[in-house]
């Protein structure tokens, strides 16, 4: 994870991130960027449930909702976290040490921050520079059109100025799941 994360740092996105069904792996590791750009608790869990919803079609309603993300994407976050209640939590802020204890340094998170706001150099050239950087992986994707992460309240979100929901929703609509970047020096080595 952090070998991804400081890739991220050092290279403006575009970031393609999947597994096969978003909810483990990728769920996370979405669920930690979302943290680190302030998304609250309730944007956390909700992008979060969006697998359930496309695979299983469990909505808010479901008598299982609650628990699958209290035992699932809360509990990952708040043992990663070391905290009692991630609902209270300042979740930038315990994201950033977290990010330390795992390696990452203040220039790394503060750049991976930048870039994954969309206030890093403007992206020209990206098609130059996504084949530079790209590593093709195939892998079974699911069908996930994003439309439940559009479904709560979207008229009181403004998805325009917040980069956090922007960032989840192209990564849900690509149908993104478990990191998959692989830095340049592992397809050199080929």
């Amino acid at each position: 994870m952090a070998q991804g994360l400081i890739y991220m740092s050092e290279n403006p996105g575009i970031y393609v991130v999947h597994c096969l069904e978003g909810k483990d792996r990728t769920g996370y590791f979405i669920a930690i960027l979302e943290c680190l750009m302030s998304a609250s608790y309730d944007e956390i869990v909700s992008d979060y449930m969006v697998t359930y919803y496309n695979y299983y079609g469990i909505e808010s309603t479901d008598e299982r909702y609650e628990t699958i993300y209290t035992n699932n994407i809360v509990k990952s976050l708040e043992k990663s976290f070391d905290v009692k209640d991630l609902k209270t939590s300042n979740l930038s802020k315990e994201t950033e040490e977290f990010l330390q204890e795992i390696g990452l340094n203040n220039e790394q998170i503060s750049a991976l921050k930048t870039n994954l706001s969309g206030k890093a150099e403007e992206y020209a050239d990206t098609a130059e520079e996504s084949a530079d950087n790209t590593v093709n992986i195939t892998a079974e994707t699911a069908d996930v059109s994003g439309e439940a992460a559009l479904s709560n309240d979207t008229e009181s979100k403004n998805t325009e100025q917040n980069p956090v929901i922007w960032i989840a929703l192209i990564l849900l609509a690509a149908g993104i799941i478990v990191v998959v970047i692989y830095i340049k020096q592992k397809n050199s080595s080929k």
